[in-house]
This record gives C-alpha cells, structure tokens and sequence, in this order.
C-alpha cells in the first residue's frame, strides 16, 4: 500500500504533466512491465488516467525503441519506479490513492485562477493569480521557460498572506506565434500584467532568470516597485570564475545556437539518455517534467534558446550602477547551478540591498519553499512595506 507521501508524489506527477503532454504532437511512449501487464494492471490504469484526461496522451508499448524522447525517458523512469507500488492494488484503492489527491477540488491547479493576457505587441500570455486580491500583490517572475507549477510550494504559501501573481514566459508554448523574444518585450509583459491587475505598487520576486528580468524591471519601471527579492540568480558578469559547470554548459550551447548547428541536432545533444540518468540522480522526479520543459519540442527550445541569449548578453553593470531600491539577495554557498559569487557581486554594486547566503541548501531545494526562506523573505517585505509608508 502506498504510504502518504508516496500518494502525493506520484498524483503530483500525473497531474502536473497535463498541461505538459497536450504541448506535444505526439503520445508518450510507456514501456508496459511484463508481471504487472499479466495482472491486469494496465487495463485498471486506463481508467485512472481517462479521469485525469490523459489517457489519449499515453501509448502503453511492449518493446522499448531506440527513439526515446526527454520527456517519454523522464516518464518511463518515474512509472518504473511507482508502478510497481501500484500493482498489487485493487481498482478502487488506485482510483482513491490518484483521484483523492489529483482531481481534489482544493489542488492548486484549479484553484489558481488562469487569464489570457494580450500584450503590447500582441503576443497572448498566460497570466495567475492565487489568494485575497485585497492582499498586498507580489508578482513572481519565473525562471525563463519554466512553467508556473515549478513554483507551486511558494505560490501556495505566499497567497496566506499575499496576492500572488505571475505569468509564463512568452514564445513558450506550442501555440505562439511571438516574434519579439528579448528583455525589453518581456519588460512590456510586466507592465502590461500590472496594467491587468491595476497594481499601483507592487513586490517584485525573481527566480534564477527571472531575478535579471527584476533588475531590469527596477530600472525600468522603478515608480511601481516598493521592493524586490532575487533567489538564486543567474547572473553574467563576463567572468567565468563566477559561473558554474552548468551555466558555462549553457554559456556554450548558446555559442552552438549561434553557429549552423541544427536546432533539433542541439535538442537531441542535450536531452541523450546519459543527461537523462544525471539529471533523474540531481533532481527530484516529480520536478524534471518542469525543470526540462524548454527542451520540450524544437519551436519551444528555440525560443527558450533566444530568450536566454538576450538574457544573458545584457550588461547588468550598467543597471545596478542606477539603483536605489530595496533589494533581498539570496544565494546559497551549495548552488551548483548559479553560481553565488554572481550574487555576491551583484550585492557589492547595489547601494541598497539586503544579502543572505544559505549555508546549506542546493538551487532546486529552493523551489520547496523551506520556512526559512518564506520567514526571510516575511520580514524583508514587512520591512521595507513600512519604509514605503514613512
């Protein structure tokens, strides 16, 4: 039987892959386990999984092919794992561990409310918002290309307190027809979504590549920002001494973008199954499916490969000169994605900012939203709330 983390981890997964699978062309391929195919398994599974809408999604095969996609080596790695805890279930008792958690109608899924958001240059946004709007809003910029629901932990906690806003990154669906895929148009989006919410003042809060689009932000559009936190940012500062294994990586997959190296040659390099085992060893299961969504389909990896060039090519130290906002920096001494010294550094140019190095903790503990981080970030934003009063 399973137990109830095991409940929630494997709900978790099925649900917040819907959104992810109608983004394909194709279904996922599952490799069907032979003892649990023999029980019966996969016939009481169907049903589940046309409840949950993913059954048209979903191929169950008997032999593996040699063509396995990113996302079909993600899904096979987690299904091998809790399978084989389902299998010895009866039909009522998978349906209760699935529906009970998936299809709650408390889940965040449903209860963030979803808007269409059309820009100034006419690209539509998906835009979210969660909690009491008469709360104080905080709008999350998210890390470029990754869907709202890697910050499902912190949006749930935050909307205790406050209104809590943020958008997916433009070019980033199978749908989009964005032409303009640069800071300066994403810059637009945020207005445009403080516009949609009438925010006259606002708490900006930017994750990893979205901590940049914040600097930017407060350049930009200072008047309307009381504050600004940036957690884990990656950050440029023409310095590979300030840039870990994995961000010099994609310091050279951007250098490979820009030469004739074919964009789906590019996909297939970075999403072998050698990647794959890495990253199913560094990285929570449930979270891969939104951690490599830009890797997704080539007209997504190609816009999540302009963003972050435009991201990445910009001269931060002709910004931060220009600041004088309270700004909450935090890295961690463990993140071995961005690098902390570029927090540092950052936190060196700013007049005044706050600056808070986790002693323990890696770039993806973050996205859990641990208590200490959640209290930090309470009492930087009362504090500086109050300062805006005086």
């Amino acid at each position: 039987m399973l137990n109830t983390i095991e409940q929630i981890e494997i709900s978790e997964f099925l649900v917040n892959i819907k959104s992810l699978l109608k983004q394909r062309s194709e279904q996922v391929r599952i490799l069907k386990q032979v003892e649990l195919d023999s029980k019966g398994f996969y016939t009481k599974l169907d049903e589940v999984l046309k409840e949950l809408e993913i059954y048209n999604h979903v191929d169950f095969i008997t032999s593996k092919p040699n063509d396995f996609d990113l996302y079909e080596e993600i899904i096979n790695t987690f299904c091998n794992d809790y399978f084989t805890k389902l299998g010895n279930l009866d039909i009522h008792g998978l349906k209760e561990n699935l529906m009970n958690y998936g299809n709650n109608p408390i889940h965040i899924v449903d209860r963030v409310k979803t808007q269409k958001l059309t820009s100034s240059d006419g690209t539509v946004l998906d835009v979210f918002s969660y909690g009491d709007i008469e709360n104080s809003p905080i709008i999350i910029a998210l890390p470029t290309g990754l869907p709202m629901l890697i910050m499902k932990p912190w949006i749930e906690l935050l909307a205790n307190k406050y209104f809590v806003i943020t958008w997916e990154t433009r070019g980033m669906s199978k749908s989009s027809t964005t032409k303009q895929l640069d800071i300066p148009s994403q810059l637009e989006d945020l207005k445009n979504v403080m516009k949609f919410f009438n925010l006259e003042k606002v708490h900006l809060f930017g994750v990893c590549h979205g901590a940049n689009l914040v600097l930017h932000a407060c350049n930009e559009i200072d008047s309307k920002i009381i504050s600004a936190s940036l957690w884990h940012g990656d950050f440029n500062w023409n310095d590979d001494n300030k840039l870990t294994y994995i961000q010099q990586n994609m310091k050279r997959l951007l250098e490979m973008a820009g030469s004739q190296i074919n964009i789906s040659d590019l996909r297939n390099l970075m999403t072998n199954p050698k990647s794959i085992g890495k990253l199913s060893t560094d990285y929570p299961i449930k979270n891969l499916p939104h951690i490599m969504y830009p890797y997704l389909t080539d007209e997504i990896f190609s816009s999540f490969i302009k963003l972050s060039k435009d991201v990445m090519n910009r001269n931060l130290k002709e910004i931060v000169d220009k600041l004088n906002k309270k700004i909450l920096i935090v890295t961690s001494s463990n993140d071995n994605t961005a690098h902390p010294e570029g927090s540092v550094l950052l936190h060196s140019f700013l007049k005044e900012s706050e600056f808070y190095n986790r002693e323990f903790g890696s770039h993806i503990s973050f996205f859990e939203a641990p208590e200490e981080l959640y209290s930090l970030f309470s009492n930087f934003y009362e504090n500086s709330f109050a300062c805006s009063l005086a």
